[in-house]
């Protein structure tokens, strides 16, 4: 089985949207933590499936900021997410971070085995972002942090944008795990203009028709950069 990437050209929806000027945070690296990317895994083909030269044109330049969700959950979003940084950062040797933005489930301080605090939450709040350094130097992960009776509300909105901007200035990829659309009281809506486009992962055995036309009742489809089929059969 494998992934399978289809793309399609749209106008940059975040860079259409009236935006006042940033508080930019200061970045630090916490070396108190370590993380790894397993190079036999790294160097295997798999994660090359992401190929950087197949994204619309527009998205061939630096600084652009991906948003990766599913319909629901179980489709192997955050994995997809995961893998989509690192072949960034090894593939392609671009300065990559990995932003953990699922609030409900956030997975990838257990996909690093890393502690998932101080995180996101911490930045939002404490307007500093603190980064994991992965084994390879192009590649930092933002976990989650303390999201104990946490939720993300409109007053967040703002330091959500000026992290992002943030980010965008040191980063040549910003790669965000959000939440699945279904159920959308879950999914963080506005925050999805935050991002320059959404991937959106279809596991080909499970995820149903009826939720794909779901999800355009709730975001728009040129917020849409293109779809990933997961646990593909490639024909041999």
């Amino acid at each position: 089985m494998s992934d399978h990437i289809e793309n399609k050209s749209l106008e940059r929806v975040k860079k259409s949207i009236w935006k006042p000027d940033h508080s930019l945070m200061p970045i630090t690296i916490d070396e108190n933590r370590s993380t790894y990317v397993d190079s036999s895994i790294v160097h295997q083909k798999y994660y090359n499936n992401f190929n950087y030269s197949k994204l619309p044109q527009e998205y061939k330049k630096p600084n652009l900021t991906l948003g990766v969700t599913s319909a629901r959950s179980g489709e192997g979003k955050t994995h997809i997410a995961a893998n989509l940084a690192t072949s960034f950062a090894v593939g392609y040797q671009k300065n990559t971070v990995l932003i953990d933005l699922n609030i409900k489930n956030p997975s990838i301080h257990k996909i690093f085995d890393i502690d998932p605090k101080p995180g996101l939450s911490e930045a939002l709040k404490n307007k500093e972002i603190r980064l994991v350094q992965s084994s390879h130097d192009h590649l930092f992960l933002l976990p989650i942090g303390d999201v104990n009776d946490y939720s993300l509300g409109l007053s967040d909105i703002l330091a959500v944008r000026d992290m992002i901007c943030t980010l965008e200035e040191q980063f040549d990829f910003v790669v965000v795990d959000m939440s699945p659309i279904l159920p959308i009281t879950d999914f963080p809506v506005l925050f999805a203009n935050e991002v320059d486009g959404l991937i959106t992962v279809i596991d080909t055995t499970r995820t149903k028709h009826s939720d794909v036309n779901e999800i355009f009742r709730h975001i728009n489809k040129d917020q849409v950069t293109g779809f990933i089929f997961n646990r593909m059969e490639v024909a041999k």
